[in-house]
């Protein structure tokens, strides 16, 4: 019984974190709104904007990140190793 939950454990696991979501820097695009994006554990994203960095928090829907700053929220979809704003705000791919 042990050896079935530890296979069970192990399969499991790489599934989840396939879909914990993202982590790390994102870097800015050409022509971007931010410089960067950086995502944290406990949903905390980190926004930098003309040498300056800002905090908010993040969470994930379906195929795009919520991140709120400020009381404002922008929704980026989720593509791969990127997330992209649309075209006012831009596209930050991981590093």
């Amino acid at each position: 019984m042990k050896t079935l939950r530890r296979a069970v454990s192990c399969a499991v696991l790489p599934l989840c974190a396939c879909g914990h979501g993202l982590s790390g820097e994102y870097t800015a695009g050409q022509h971007a709104f931010f410089d960067k994006l950086v995502f944290r554990s406990g949903s905390e994203v980190e926004v930098g904007f003309m040498n300056e960095t800002g905090t908010g928090s993040y969470r994930i829907d379906g195929k795009r990140v919520l991140v709120t700053v400020n009381g404002r929220t922008q929704a980026f979809a989720i593509e791969g190793d990127c997330v992209d704003g649309g075209p006012d705000i831009g596209r930050y791919c991981k590093r």
